[in-house]
């Protein structure tokens, strides 16, 4: 005579297993997110005053995080001493990686704008140059790692 394994009701395998199951799922650690540090660079050349209006920016508060716009204002530029007429500015932020990072600035009428964003590891990762009085904006995606 054959015995038989006693039977087991599937909601008691189930409210054993799943928390089981759960446990083990904890155990797999999700890989933080990053954050690339980038520089915003902003050059103006020919224009009367050494400002630039308009300014803005991306900005991650920490890694993970959608970033957000900084809005700058109106900013000095520092003269550029080998190139009369040149003013620069330029802001040292962070930015999720995958997200998007922007910088947008206005030259004085007489003046033509360009911008750079330089990822820390001196990649560039986009440039851009106005026409004259108008506004300039580089955007890219940080590269994920």
């Amino acid at each position: 005579m054959r015995r038989r394994a006693p039977h087991r009701p599937l909601a008691l395998t189930l409210a054993v297993a799943a928390p089981a199951a759960l446990a083990l799922a904890g155990c797999s650690e999700a890989k933080p997110q990053q954050a690339w540090e980038l520089t915003y660079e902003v050059t103006v050349v020919g224009a009367s005053s050494p400002r630039m209006q308009g300014v803005s920016y991306m900005h991650s508060q920490e890694p993970g995080k959608k970033p957000v716009r900084v809005d700058a204002g109106t900013v000095q530029t520092t003269p550029d001493a080998h190139a009369p007429g040149t003013g620069q500015w330029s802001t040292k932020e962070s930015v999720t990686d995958g997200e998007l990072a922007e910088v947008v600035a206005t030259g004085e009428v007489d003046g033509t704008a360009s911008c750079r964003i330089v990822l820390s590891d001196g990649k560039v990762l986009a440039t851009a140059t106005s026409e004259v009085g108008k506004t300039v904006t580089c955007s890219a995606k940080t590269p994920v790692r």
